[in-house]
């Protein structure tokens, strides 16, 4: 009977936390529902050329799973202009948080980016006009970063990730995660 019980409460708690997710991306099966746009339209140098576009989906991550893989190693020299949009996100509460794991791929050339919000939920560039965060050098090692939504509060948004470095290498990104804050909660309590 003590088995019984401790199996319920588990899956009490587990679908518990599932459900306080709201969106999430893996890469696991390409780039799903999320908005690609190259608007550089640049070509990488040839030791690159396999991240050709922008936000290519790979395998190129050390654990071996999927993540987008975002270059702007250019031949000729010019500045990234690539991004990766979330499909709309409704109903945005005071305690509501994204986050994402990050990995500038060269230690010489630690990328940068921003994460910006389209307030009204459109999907074109013009439309994400409030900056969230700005990372000017991502690090090295796989980066678990975070924000909460709580500007937001009542309305349907979009999240890009918009790449602007200027002759760097490759960014990595994944893990995708909009949740309600008690998930952080729980995930920090385990």
């Amino acid at each position: 009977m003590k088995h019984f019980l401790l199996l319920i409460t588990i899956v009490f708690c587990t679908s518990n936390v599932s459900s306080q997710i709201i969106y999430q991306q893996d890469f696991s099966n390409g780039k799903g529902d999320m908005i690609i746009i190259d608007n550089d339209k640049r070509m990488p140098q040839e030791d690159v050329i396999e991240f050709a576009g922008a936000w290519v989906i790979t395998d190129a991550k050390s654990a071996g799973d999927p993540a987008a893989i975002n270059n702007s190693f250019y031949t000729p020299v010019g500045k990234a202009d690539d991004w990766l949009i979330t499909p709309i996100i409704k109903g945005i509460n005071e305690k509501m948080g994204l986050s994402w794991s990050a990995q500038a791929l060269n230690k010489n050339f630690p990328n940068g980016y921003e994460v910006r919000v389209s307030p009204t939920g459109g999907d074109k560039i013009s439309d994400f006009t409030d900056l969230l965060i700005t990372i000017e050098k991502e690090n090295t090692a796989l980066t678990s970063r975070s924000v909460i939504l709580e500007d937001y509060v009542g309305k349907d948004i979009r999240l890009a990730f918009h790449y602007n470095s200027n002759n760097k290498h490759l960014l990595l990104l994944d893990n995708f995660l909009l949740f309600y804050l008690p998930y952080l909660d729980s995930v920090m309590k385990n």
